[in-house]
C-alpha cells in the first residue's frame, strides 16, 4: 500500500506542476481573447461614436439615452443594443486593467472575476505551454505543492476512515 501511495504521490505532484506551470499562458490566452472582443465592441461602436462626436458632445450615452427615450420603436432597439454595447465596453475595459500586472494578480483578478463565455473560448482553442520565466515557474511550484497536499491530507483522512471503520465493525470482539 505504501508503494501505491508513494507512486501516486509523486505522479500527482508531477501532474499538479506541469498543470500549474501552464496557467499564465492560458491567462495570456484569455487575455488575448477579452482584447479582441474589446477591438470588436470598439469598432461597432465608431459609428454611434461619430453621431455622439457630432451632436452629444463625444458622449455616447447621451445618444444612447436619446435612442432609448424616442417615440420610435426602430431608435429603441437600436438604443437598447447601442447601450448593451457601451455595457460591454465598460466590462471588457475593466476585465483588461484587472488583466494586467503580476501572474499572480491575474490568477487573484480570475478567481473572482472569471467569465465562463471567454474562459471556455480560451480552453478550447488553449495550447498548453510550460514556459520558464519566474512567474511561470512560481506558478508551477505553488499549484504542485498545493495538489500534492491536498492529495496527502484526502488520503490520510480515507486512510484513518478506513483503519476506523475496519476497527470499528471488523475488529474481533473483545471480552
Amino acid at each position: 500500500m505504501n508503494l501505491l501511495r508513494g507512486l501516486l504521490d509523486r505522479l500527482v505532484l508531477v501532474i499538479g506542476v506541469l498543470a500549474g506551470g501552464c496557467v499564465p499562458g492560458f491567462i495570456v490566452q484569455y487575455r488575448q481573447l477579452v482584447g479582441e472582443r474589446l477591438d470588436q465592441v470598439q469598432q461597432g461602436l465608431l459609428p454611434f461614436q461619430t453621431v455622439a462626436n457630432r451632436y452629444y458632445g463625444g458622449a455616447t450615452g447621451a445618444l444612447a439615452k436619446h435612442y432609448l427615450g424616442s417615440p420610435d420603436t426602430g431608435l429603441q432597439a437600436q438604443g437598447r443594443t447601442m447601450q448593451d454595447m457601451l455595457d460591454s465596453l465598460a466590462r471588457l475595459q475593466g476585465m483588461m486593467e484587472g488583466l494586467a500586472g503580476s501572474v499572480w494578480h491575474q490568477i487573484g483578478y480570475l478567481a473572482g472575476h472569471f467569465d465562463r463565455d471567454i474562459g471556455a473560448a480560451a480552453w478550447q482553442g488553449h495550447l498548453p505551454a510550460f514556459s520558464l520565466d519566474p512567474a511561470s515557474l512560481a506558478a508551477a511550484a505553488v499549484v504542485g505543492i498545493a495538489c500534492w497536499l491536498l492529495f496527502n491530507g484526502v488520503w490520510l483522512g480515507l486512510s484513518r476512515l478506513a483503519d476506523f471503520i475496519v476497527a470499528r465493525f471488523f475488529a474481533p470482539a473483545r471480552r
